[in-house]
C-alpha cells in the first residue's frame, strides 16, 4: 500500500479501498449470512434481515488511511452503517429464537431461558422469512391490515420492513405442528395470547429476533 516519491509517503487509495471492500465482503452481516447455535438443530445459516450492519467503504477507507499515516498504534471497529454495530456480537445473551421447521419459539434473557412456546407461522403462500431481525417496536392494542383482512391484536412486535411481527392471535385454537400449512399466518409469529403477554412485557425495543 505505500507510495514514496520525493521524501513523501502516501497511501495507495486504491490499494486501500479494495482491502475495505474484501472486510466487507466477508464480515458485513447486512450481507453475509450468520451462524447461529440453535436449540434444537444445533449450529445453522440465518440470512441477513433487518438486524446488522455494513462497513462504510469510502468512510473507513479515508479513516484507515489517516489512522496508518499517522504512525500511531489503533483499536477500533471499523465504520459501519445499520441497526448493529461490529463491536459486539451481532446475537448476545439475550434474544427471541423461532425456529420454522419445529414451530417453536424461544426467549432467552441474560443467557438464561425466559419462555418458550409452540407457535403459528405463516401459510405456504405467505410464509415467514427467515433472517436476523429485531423488535423495533412495540404496540399496544392495534390493528394489523391488509388488502382483504384486519386482525386487531393485544400486543405487536414488528420486526422486518414488510410487516412481519409476533403478536398474540386468540383466533387459533392450537399451535405447532403442521397447522401452518392450513391455518397459517400472513407472514407473522401468531403466539398464544398468555404467552406473548408475557415476551411483551419482559422484552426489550432492539432485542434480536432469529428467524430460520
Amino acid at each position: 500500500w505505500i507510495q514514496f516519491d520525493q521524501g513523501t509517503v502516501s497511501l495507495d487509495p486504491n490499494a486501500v479501498s479494495n482491502y475495505v471492500a474484501e472486510l466487507g465482503a466477508t464480515y458485513d452481516t447486512n450481507s453475509v449470512p450468520t451462524s447461529f447455535q440453535s436449540t434444537l438443530r444445533g449450529p445453522v445459516s440465518v440470512p441477513p434481515g433487518t438486524y446488522g450492519w455494513s462497513i462504510q467503504t469510502s468512510a473507513e477507507t479515508e479513516q484507515l488511511t489517516q489512522d496508518i499515516l499517522s504512525g500511531e498504534g489503533m483499536h477500533r471497529p471499523p465504520i459501519t452503517q445499520g441497526s448493529a454495530t461490529p463491536d459486539q456480537p451481532l446475537i448476545g445473551d439475550t434474544y427471541i429464537e423461532v425456529d420454522l421447521q419445529n414451530q417453536h419459539m424461544w426467549y432467552y434473557k441474560n443467557g438464561a431461558l425466559f419462555l418458550n412456546t409452540d407457535i403459528v407461522t405463516g401459510k405456504p403462500s405467505t410464509r415467514t422469512p427467515a433472517g436476523v431481525f429485531y423488535v423495533w417496536n412495540k404496540e399496544r392494542n392495534t390493528v394489523l391490515s391488509g388488502p382483504t383482512w384486519r386482525s386487531p391484536v393485544d400486543y405487536w412486535m414488528p420486526i422486518d420492513w414488510t410487516g412481519v411481527g409476533i403478536h398474540d392471535s386468540n383466533w387459533q385454537s392450537a399451535y405447532g405442528g403442521n397447522l401452518w400449512q392450513t391455518v397459517g399466518s400472513h407472514g407473522c409469529v401468531n403466539t398464544p395470547p398468555s404467552v406473548v403477554a408475557q415476551l411483551f412485557e419482559n422484552t426489550a425495543v432492539g432485542t434480536p429476533v432469529v428467524v430460520y
